[in-house]
C-alpha cells in the first residue's frame, strides 16, 4: 500500500460482503431476480425515492462489517480504503472468471461508493467518512462461481515519527 511520504499504512482488515452492489445506485435492473440469478432484460429502471433496497444494503456492509472479528478500533486518522464490487454475471457471459464491469453505464461507481462509506462509519470502523484519503473502487462481473457482493479492505495512515509504532 502506498502512503504519502512522512507517513506508514497500517493494514486493518479485509471483509467479503455478499449482496447485491447496484443497491446504492438509485437504479435497478428491469428484470426479475431468480434463485439469485438476473433473468429478462437488463436496462436500467429508475428507483422510487427513498427505495429501502439502498437502506438494507447499507446496514448489511454494517452489520458484516461489526461481526467481522479481524479489526477491532475506530480508525480516527486517514484512511485509505480498495473495494472491489463485483456485479451479478449474465447468463449471456457463460462460465468463467471476473469480467471487467463497463458497458452498463447507469450504474455509476460513485453512487456505488457512498453505502459502504456510511456503512463504515455507522459500523465504528472509522471515525467519519471525511477521513478517506484515498478510494480505490473497482467493479466486476462475478465469476461464475461466485456470489455478488462487495470486497472491502482499508488501510489506516500513521505519521512515521509516532511512538506507537516503535
Amino acid at each position: 500500500m502506498d502512503a504519502p511520504p512522512g507517513w506508514v499504512a497500517k493494514h486493518i482488515a479485509d471483509v467479503r460482503v455478499v449482496g447485491e452492489p447496484w443497491a446504492g445506485t438509485g437504479m435497478i435492473p428491469q428484470g426479475v431476480l431468480v434463485n439469485g440469478k438476473l433473468t429478462g432484460r437488463m436496462r436500467p429502471k429508475k428507483a422510487k425515492k427513498g427505495r429501502p433496497d439502498v437502506h438494507k444494503w447499507r446496514a448489511h456492509i454494517e452489520q458484516t462489517l461489526r461481526n467481522h472479528a479481524d479489526w477491532n478500533h475506530c480508525c480516527t486518522g486517514p484512511v485509505i480504503v480498495r473495494a472491489t464490487l463485483l456485479m451479478l454475471r449474465p447468463k449471456r457471459m457463460g462460465d468463467g472468471g471476473r469480467q471487467p464491469f463497463a458497458k452498463l453505464e447507469w450504474r455509476d461507481i460513485d453512487n456505488c461508493m457512498k453505502p459502504f462509506q456510511d456503512a463504515m462509519t455507522q459500523a465504528g470502523v472509522i471515525m467519519d467518512d471525511g477521513l478517506i484519503y484515498d478510494t480505490h473502487v473497482t467493479q466486476w462481473y462475478a465469476a461464475s462461481n461466485e456470489q455478488p457482493g462487495l470486497e472491502l479492505s482499508w488501510w489506516e495512515l500513521i505519521e512515521k515519527d509516532e511512538p506507537s509504532l516503535f
